[in-house]
């Protein structure tokens, strides 16, 4: 079925008449009243009634009308949208950057947009990944770099990667592995309190850290409390001055705290030096409900603002119940770095951030390794935008 005889059907229902319809198609009255009878005789209905003042739709014209319009809709749709693929994309383009240029790669960035879309301009901004979404619904921007996924229907996320973070700690919060110095006991009330904590989420049996715990010094049962603390020398002894035995029970004066003996185990302190790199971060899971009490009874450096690095941490510790004792509250990364590097909490950092503070200030890192996804996302209206989406298949490019 030919589209101008749609055409032909629609125009005449609109204006009533031959003569206006003929007119607004640029056609004799005589060949559109051709065109009608033509698709009458394909369809086998009579479409109108001609009157002497005009045409009237028959019942099955009136019931074939919405299905010719939508007909009509969907091809005015494919030219437009084979224009658009056809020409070459145009135009300016504002991206959002979430975190330092030199991470998202944004010089290779720019290069291969230039090198597929010569007539594109890319402007470039700082953002943050919270405010990525609105940023993107008021147009300030076209498109934004952002970690993790929302899944919001307005907004479609490109996953590019799997970004690796890691739990960092100041060296002064840690307790000091066997033969170091000892730091002051924790009080019997804050003990009990930490071993009535661990015990409502005892750890899964892990034979394998049991073993390095052992090997470390720390009773098998120690609390959070425990594992904060560095007991003096004599904590060392069965408390008559003999070496306790590894199956030997815990007392209210603790072996070394469980968290150093973990990072120990792990290297979870390694020495700073100029060639420190991610891969040399520890890697091994920790799966001990003790060793999490310890860990979320430090000072954290932690957001009111849903940020997904910190999302992921806490969905990590709430099935042991625990929750991050918030000290200081930051976002940014270079305010949050310089907290991490003066001792006042720990914080969550990329890996390869992480990996620069083993360099410079030595700080422990957490043995296990979490992840977030990167993406870039724009408004879901503007998909079909060509130069969104030459935009998109170079940052995609860039991330192979």
């Amino acid at each position: 079925m030919e589209l101008h005889l749609l055409r032909a059907f629609a125009t005449v229902a609109e204006s009533g008449t031959l003569t206006r319809a003929a007119a607004e198609l640029h056609l004799s009255q005589s060949a559109l009243s051709g065109q009608i009878r033509a698709l009458e005789d394909a369809l086998g209905v009579t479409l109108f009634r001609r009157r002497a003042r005009g045409m009237d739709l028959t019942d099955a014209g009136a019931d074939l009308l919405p299905l010719a319009r939508k007909a009509l809709d969907a091809a005015t749709a494919l030219r437009r949208k084979a224009e658009r693929l056809r020409a070459q994309p145009t135009g300016r383009l504002v991206l959002g950057l979430n975190t330092d240029p030199a991470f998202l790669r944004m010089v290779a960035l720019h290069e291969a947009l230039g090198e597929a879309c010569p007539d594109v301009a890319l402007e470039f901004t700082m953002t943050q990944t919270m405010t990525t979404a609105e940023l993107l619904r008021e147009s300030v921007i076209d498109a934004g770099y952002r970690y993790g996924q929302d899944f919001a229907p307005d907004i479609v996320e490109h996953p590019l990667r799997e970004v690796e973070i890691r739990i960092v700690i100041p060296a002064g919060m840690v307790p000091a592995p066997p033969g170091q110095a000892a730091a002051a006991p924790v009080s019997a009330p804050a003990r009990r309190k930490g071993r009535a904590r661990a015990a409502a989420h005892p750890p899964p049996e892990r034979p394998e850290w049991t073993d390095a715990v052992r090997r470390h010094g720390a009773p098998r049962s120690a609390s959070a409390a425990d594992a904060l603390a560095v007991p003096p020398a004599a904590a060392l002894s069965g408390g008559n001055g003999d070496a306790a035995s590894p199956d030997s029970p815990p007392t209210d004066a603790a072996a070394p705290g469980l968290l150093s003996a973990l990072l120990a185990r792990c290297g979870g302190m390694p020495a700073p030096r100029p060639d420190y790199a991610p891969a040399d971060l520890p890697r091994l899971p920790v799966h001990d409900a003790s060793a999490w009490h310890a860990l979320s009874q430090l000072p954290w450096i932690w957001p009111t603002c849903d940020c997904p690095f910190h999302r992921t941490v806490a969905a990590r510790m709430a099935p042991y119940g625990l929750r991050p004792r918030t000290a200081a509250v930051a976002i940014d990364e270079p305010i949050v770095k310089q907290l991490v590097a003066t001792g006042k909490g720990v914080a969550v950092l990329r890996a390869d951030e992480t990996a620069q503070m083993v360099r410079d200030h030595g700080v422990y890192v957490w043995p296990e390794p979490l992840v977030v996804p990167l993406c870039i996302a724009h408004r879901t209206d503007r998909s079909d935008d060509p130069a969104l989406r030459a935009l998109v298949e170079a940052a995609r490019a860039v991330w192979k």
